[in-house]
């Protein structure tokens, strides 16, 4: 096999020419800048959203959203082994503690993000009241349907299982 110069040279170029390219997005700058409405249930539920990201981990998913009744609720949805280890390897009393520590952590933070965030709201929003949620492991076996393992509500745990 021969080394063709021309090609090489060819080769060259072309690469040179593209590495000098300067490429522009798709989203023009003016697109960006357009100012949206959006209004306050919206903007929570998007800040919810992030918040419970946030503190979402490997080990269990949460979700925060507004519920029916105009209060917020989440869903700890625990990973197999973590359902596990709060209903079968830790004792009860230490598997609530643990369950009211997380239920109060998220309290503790959609209550900052209403009050910093959310003033028209805030001024009523009782987290003894319009914060509850529940905590779900997955089914057994060949259960899809995921099992409650405990509830908050009114600041205060309660096992369902």
């Amino acid at each position: 096999m021969s080394f063709n110069y021309n090609k090489a040279k060819s080769a060259l170029a072309v690469y040179f020419l593209l590495i000098n390219t300067v490429v522009f997005g798709d989203v023009a700058l003016d697109d960006l800048l357009e100012l949206r409405e959006v209004n306050q249930y919206e903007w929570l539920t998007t800040k919810l959203e992030i918040l419970a990201l946030k503190m979402s981990y490997p080990a269990y998913r949460i979700d925060i959203v507004i519920d029916s009744d105009q209060g917020i609720q989440f869903t700890y949805n625990f990973s197999g082994a973590m359902a596990k280890h709060f209903t079968e390897t830790i004792e009860k009393s230490e598997a609530q503690k643990a369950m009211s520590y997380h239920a109060q952590g998220l309290s503790k933070a959609v209550e900052a993000l209403i009050l910093n965030e959310f003033q028209n709201i805030g001024v009523n929003f009782d987290p003894d009241i319009d914060f509850q949620g529940r905590f779900l492991g997955p089914g057994y076996g060949n259960d899809v349907k995921q099992r409650e393992i405990g509830r908050w509500k009114n600041s205060n745990f309660e096992w369902v299982r």
